[in-house]
């Protein structure tokens, strides 16, 4: 008994010894073959992964994916390899380094422009996963022309290059586009469309009238844009340059309205009136008001009334007697808002809504003019003390952080405190910001994504895109747009301080 009770305690010991030994052994050798890996993204992207423990011999990879308006500069061990694969044989820890990308013009394919950009009629769409930029080359008192140019941004390369060819049919017609760009889904295939009023140069007369040009329609597919011709509409050297969108109708089509004056081959009716381009699946058809009340400086499609329908606001372009009138498209009746406002030839109308309430305002021509500003549907009108001056035409409304309220930036680069194009108002003039009761204010600081100020940037083009997360997003172009084409750009996030 004594014997078998000392060989299982013998055994028992061998036992316990050799399992405490085995165990050491695999915990040792598992800690010798997996290490932690840790990829960060710094400022203006991301990672694909964010890494973990992996065994010794692994081959990971991860990739730097820039924002947009970033470029992935180089990880923090020197290597610039993008997507970066490595075996794993140590403890890592690697960092994605970006920089503010610089998107070079490219005009290999067509030629440098022979004039430099002018931002009326400047337009971007995003199409297809593809970014273009619709930028026109031209002066408008001058003999001298060049084409409407479609230009592809195409981040990975770094580039926008001159697509005018491959995306057009044909290249858009020669001549100053003097109207902003609207777009907007005019054929809803689900590709964004573009329209664009052309009135042609300014620097000719044929028994009286400007020679005039032609309205511009193209429709976007998955080829790219293709020119649009509807009867009587863009074969007609015709229109003048203040338009808007809107459905006046109510049927699901988006409608155009323009303004309209004669040229030296076609008459209108009264010399200057509205037209309402009627959307119907995609065609367009014409419908003039034949019996304006008064001259026409500016139009807008808004509600004026207590019916669901658009109504066409316009205001009158006259030295002497400046007056706001509508015409109410279903009806076709017209009546008088404010009949006696005084010299006030109109340069713009535009309206800013935030939540359910909306606000106009009508920018004079004349210089040291207040803007005036409508409420209550037309018959509140008041100076505007938010704006003691301005910039002229082509003024952009857009939400442009996503807090659903409408502010607004006026590009154009003359102010109305003296000759035209003598002066330059900086950034941050430029910009307002709506504070959620139509009430509008100048940034007291703007800044990009890296902290440098900007609002006092001057004779530095800047085009607004849509924000996300609450930024401001623009297109900084980096040359003077009065002097040349630009050269390079940069595509900017913003934080606004009021």
């Amino acid at each position: 008994m004594k014997r078998s009770l000392l060989f299982f305690t013998i055994a028992s010991l061998l036992y316990c010894s050799k399992s405490t030994h085995d165990v050491t052994s695999i915990d040792e050798s598992e800690a010798e073959q997996t290490f932690r890996v840790t990829f960060v993204a710094g400022k203006g992207g991301a990672v694909s992964t964010n890494g973990g423990v992996y065994e010794a011999g692994v081959e990971i990879t991860v990739t730097a994916i820039p924002s947009i308006g970033y470029v992935f500069k180089q990880w923090s061990d020197g290597s610039v390899e993008n997507p970066k694969t490595m075996v794993i044989t140590t403890q890592i820890e690697l960092v994605a380094d970006f920089d503010i990308q610089t998107l070079t013009f490219d005009y290999s394919d067509f030629g440098y422009p022979s004039l430099g950009f002018h931002p009326e009629g400047l337009g971007y769409i995003e199409l297809d996963d593809k970014a273009y930029l619709m930028l026109p080359f031209a002066e408008l008192q001058s003999d001298k022309t060049d084409y409407l140019r479609a230009f592809e941004v195409i981040r990975e390369s770094s580039v926008i290059v001159d697509k005018t060819h491959e995306v057009f049919d044909t290249p858009p017609t020669v001549g100053f586009t003097k109207g902003p760009m609207l777009i907007s889904d005019f054929d809803k295939d689900g590709y964004k469309d573009f329209f664009l009023v052309d009135h042609g140069q300014e620097n000719e007369r044929v028994n009286g009238n400007f020679k005039g040009a032609y309205l511009h329609f193209y429709y976007g597919s998955a080829q790219g844009f293709r020119k649009q011709n509807f009867k009587g509409i863009t074969d007609l050297n015709l229109f003048y340059h203040h338009a808007d969108i809107g459905d006046f109708d109510r049927d699901g089509d988006v409608d155009i309205l323009s303004q309209r004056w004669p040229s030296y081959d076609h008459d209108v009716p009264a010399g200057n009136t509205m037209a309402i381009l009627i959307n119907e699946g995609g065609n367009f058809s014409i419908r003039n008001l034949e019996n304006p009340l008064n001259s026409i400086g500016s139009v807008l499609l808004t509600n004026l009334d207590d019916d669901p329908d658009l109504e066409a606001l316009a205001g009158t372009y006259s030295y002497a007697d400046g007056a706001l009138w509508y015409w109410d498209i279903l009806t076709d009746s017209v009546a008088y808002i404010q009949e006696e406002i005084g010299a006030y030839p109109m340069d713009d109308i535009i309206e800013l809504h935030a939540g359910n309430n909306s606000r106009i305002l009508m920018f004079s021509e004349l210089d040291n003019s207040p803007v005036l500003s409508v409420t209550d549907k037309g018959m509140n009108l008041f100076e505007s003390s938010e704006l003691y001056d301005y910039q002229a035409r082509d003024i952009i409304v857009q939400d442009f952080n996503q807090d659903g309220w409408d502010d607004f930036y006026m590009y154009f680069g003359d102010d109305k405190n003296g000759d035209w194009g003598t002066t330059f108002g900086t950034f941050r003039e430029s910009l307002f910001i709506n504070d959620g009761k139509n009430s509008f204010v100048n940034p007291s600081q703007i800044l990009d994504q890296y902290g440098r100020s900007l609002e006092n940037e001057s004779n530095i083009h800047f085009y607004p895109l849509k924000g996300v997360d609450g930024a401001y997003r623009f297109i900084k172009f980096q040359k003077e747009y009065a002097l040349q084409p630009p050269i390079s750009a940069q595509i900017v996030d913003l934080t606004i301080t009021i």
